[in-house]
């Protein structure tokens, strides 16, 4: 019987645990992005949450590093070009820099 199936051939290759030490030691660079919808003065508070919530789950955690909060306040989040923080935390993103 030439024509029989073989059963596949199973390599395992073991993880290398020093890689994964390695990562869960790296310090992470970490930003927010906050945003209300309207000028409105309950979206006030709201706003003002987003950011003390987010700058405290940053710096409260020991691997990460805070490069920015990035906030648009009362802007339509229909159209990027309407939201001048999150296109800044985009391109500050894709060029690894920080504010």
């Amino acid at each position: 019987m030439q024509n029989a199936m073989r059963e596949p051939q199973v390599i395992v290759i073991p993880a290398r645990t020093e890689v994964k030490n390695n990562i869960s030691q790296r310090q992470l660079n970490v930003a927010a992005y906050c945003r209300v919808s309207t000028d409105e003065d309950e979206q006030e508070t709201s706003f003002e949450a987003q950011i003390s919530y987010y700058t405290d789950k940053i710096n409260g955690s020991a691997n990460w590093r805070m490069v920015g909060i990035f906030a648009d306040e009362g802007i339509t989040g229909t159209v990027d070009t309407k939201r001048p923080e999150f296109l800044k935390m985009i391109r500050l993103c894709r060029n690894k820099k920080s504010i």
